[in-house]
């Protein structure tokens, strides 16, 4: 009998998922499968990892929690690590597998992948199925070509009609008994805890028990979204959904959905409509990153205009550790290290610092997020980096940040940089001794 193969990625949940829907309506035997990729374990082009101790820790949480709900409904998850490419193929070739199916997902690397699979396996129906985003991309490619800027976007997607039905599954294909011996699991991973209020746990449970509990109509936190959002610290100053929304455990259109729950009860407000438009600047990076394709990762961006930097290894070495001259710029980068996150106009800050201050490659700053972030998301992640560098969607041309001006608003009394012990690890510059050179 025919298999059909699941690959599980970006989507470690069973609500909103249109992959799996379209697996379970095939009726065939179905394998469950998640590819860690070996190469985002080792060091990479920046001598560092794409899949640092903290994210590996949210998605190890995740996939426990996916392969937990799978068993419940007589299926079971294969975790397996390795070249993806290969081990789709080697399942394709050894279990009789007629059918693929996918999320889509926007990266460069990823779409390489599919591609690959496809022509090893012509005779293999490969489909890949929306969940990642909110529109589909007949609907974004068919209405215009891809703008250079969000507001472009946004005046033309905000009249997109958003299907807003979250379907879950209620039953599954039979599993198919599959020799795991060969596959190795995620690796050990041993990190300090933090504080709980920075404690995110991975699972589509997690997730949904946050979106339950942020939008509750008794804790009104969205009606105040817009007051609260630029806050450098405090739980519920943001929505604080990222990191579920980035691994997959929730969808945009499950987020939707609650919000529009919220405003038929408590009223719409400036404040509701900018939760939207945080989202609304999330889908334009998805399709950003697959517009873009692997400009996305190129000094000169999208438009090829090289900035004029050098590379200091000390000097992005005392920003990876938080000891610069700003303690804010400090503060944030060790609230990044010990937990994994950063609040949004932080992440603004310290990439700027990075990037004008000591005049460093933005990718390298972009890569050090890769690594460490639980709420990593390629196109928002690189996309935000072209943004405040100048060669990206900014018709400004860059975002350059007045440290001094933004301590003063952001943390006037020092409570943040206290907190996180920014002003105790400044440390000068010290540029005598170090060579630099053209970034080619």
């Amino acid at each position: 009998m025919s298999v059909t193969l699941l690959v599980f990625s970006r989507d470690l949940r069973l609500s909103d998922h249109p992959a799996l829907q379209r697996a379970v309506s095939l009726d065939q035997p179905l394998i469950c499968l998640y590819c860690l990729n070996e190469n985002d374990l080792r060091p990479n082009r920046y001598g560092l990892h794409s899949l640092g101790q903290h994210r590996l820790l949210f998605l190890y949480q995740s996939l426990e929690v996916l392969s937990c709900q799978l068993k419940e409904k007589g299926q079971h998850l294969i975790v397996a690590k390795g070249n993806v490419v290969n081990i789709i193929s080697k399942i394709i070739e050894d279990y009789n597998v007629s059918q693929v199916l996918y999320t889509q997902v926007p990266g460069y690397y990823e779409q390489r992948y599919w591609q690959q699979v496809c022509q090893q396996h012509p005779a293999v129906n490969v489909q890949g199925c929306s969940g990642l985003s909110l529109f589909s991309e007949e609907q974004v490619f068919n209405r215009f070509s891809f703008p250079a800027s969000f507001s472009k976007f946004r005046s033309i997607a905000e009249s997109f009609l958003i299907d807003i039905s979250c379907a879950s599954v209620k039953e599954l294909p039979p599993p198919v008994s599959v020799d795991v011996g060969e596959y190795i699991g995620i690796p050990e991973i041993n990190i300090p805890k933090v504080d709980s209020y920075l404690d995110f746990t991975g699972g589509s449970d997690a997730a949904e028990g946050h979106l339950n509990q942020y939008f509750d109509i008794d804790n009104l936190y969205p009606s105040h979204y817009k007051d609260t959002r630029n806050a450098l610290d405090g739980w519920f100053n943001s929505s604080r959904l990222s990191p579920w929304l980035a691994n997959g455990c929730i969808s945009p259109r499950q987020i939707i959905q609650r919000l529009r729950m919220y405003e038929s009860c408590c009223g719409k407000s400036d404040s509701t409509e900018w939760i939207y438009l945080e989202l609304l600047w999330r889908e334009y990076f998805q399709w950003y990153a697959y517009y873009y394709d692997k400009r996305l990762f190129l000094l000169a961006g999208i438009d090829h205009q090289k900035p004029l930097c050098s590379f200091y290894p000390q000097y992005f070495k005392q920003w990876c550790e938080g000891c610069t001259p700003w303690p804010l710029v400090n503060a944030c980068m060790n609230q990044l290290n010990a937990s994994g996150f950063m609040s949004n106009r932080g992440r603004q800050i310290v990439a700027s610092c990075l990037i004008y201050e000591l005049n460093l490659d933005w990718r390298y700053g972009a890569a050090y997020f890769e690594q460490m972030l639980v709420d990593y998301d390629v196109g928002v992640n690189w996309g935000n980096w072209q943004y405040i560098a100048g060669v990206g969607a900014d018709p400004r041309g860059g975002r350059h940040f007045n440290i001094e001006k933004q301590t003063n608003i952001y943390d006037p009394e020092g409570t943040f940089v206290q907190r996180w012990q920014g002003a105790e690890s400044v440390l000068p510059l010290h540029s005598a001794d170090i060579v630099g050179w053209p970034v080619a």
